[in-house]
């Protein structure tokens, strides 16, 4: 099985999968409360995840706690990470700073005999007042702490 993990930076570029087995894209960028999962080229789908709706790693795909069509109905979004709270890669935010967003993710047995088989083979602090405040992607709300903003989408996405 692949490597664990240690942080959400880690799993940039991988691939997500819903509860009923659906691939939804690869993930684009993370914060400490969602992944923003996107999905094509000319037709970009864009889902941002919370990081609580995320059942666990397989050594090659995240898995969702829930199926497609709530990831569509709930999550889809049509704007693009704002690069000064998301990380794209393991590279330093757009003002140089590093976060690193630590794991606490189980690694779980993939769902599906076949992956079983295939894989047993082988914010920035800105200048003005408003980017000090921790917007809801999913919702619009704005919150004053990292932790409000956190509290927030554990209990309402």
């Amino acid at each position: 099985m692949a490597r664990e993990p240690a942080s959400w930076v880690d799993l940039i570029h991988k691939a997500v999968h819903t509860s009923d087995d659906h691939d939804i894209g690869n993930i684009e960028a993370v914060s400490p409360n969602f992944a923003v999962v996107k999905r094509g080229l000319v037709h970009v789908r864009r889902y941002y995840i919370p990081l609580g709706r995320v059942e666990g790693w397989d050594g090659r795909v995240v898995w969702l706690k829930i199926p497609e069509e709530q990831v569509k109905r709930d999550y889809e979004r049509q704007v693009a990470p704002d690069p000064f709270v998301y990380h794209y890669s393991s590279e330093p935010l757009a003002d140089g700073s590093v976060r690193d967003f630590s794991i606490n993710m189980p690694v779980i047995e993939p769902p599906y005999e076949e992956e079983k088989n295939e894989l047993s083979g082988s914010s920035a602090k800105a200048s003005n007042e408003e980017r000090l405040r921790f917007l809801c992607d999913l919702c619009g709300t704005t919150f004053r702490s990292e932790e409000e903003l956190s509290n927030h989408v554990a209990s309402k996405h």
